[in-house]
């Protein structure tokens, strides 16, 4: 699969808010940062490590923005990697 076609599934995941295909793109050992977190954990912590902790913070997340869409706007490889630029 090339990073377009990833960059497709991914995009289109999110767009569904199916919370499991969503984090079918990621591995159990996922861990995010962003200031997001901050907010939703009353400041308690900036990051979360694996799927148990992402799913529950993206199912409140899809839950309380049931309109979310993203939009990509295009998709780059590296070196074992893909960047979506999406808005």
């Amino acid at each position: 699969m090339n990073h377009q076609e990833f960059a497709k599934l991914w995009v289109d995941a999110w767009n569904s808010h199916d919370l499991e295909d969503i984090l079918s793109h990621y591995s159990e050992d996922i861990e995010i940062t962003t200031p997001m977190i901050v907010l939703a954990t009353g400041g308690k912590e900036s990051s979360l490590k694996g799927k148990k902790a992402v799913r529950e913070y993206w199912r409140t997340a899809l839950e309380k923005f049931p309109d979310l869409h993203f939009d990509l706007i295009r998709s780059t490889a590296g070196v074992d990697s893909v960047a979506l630029f999406y808005k």
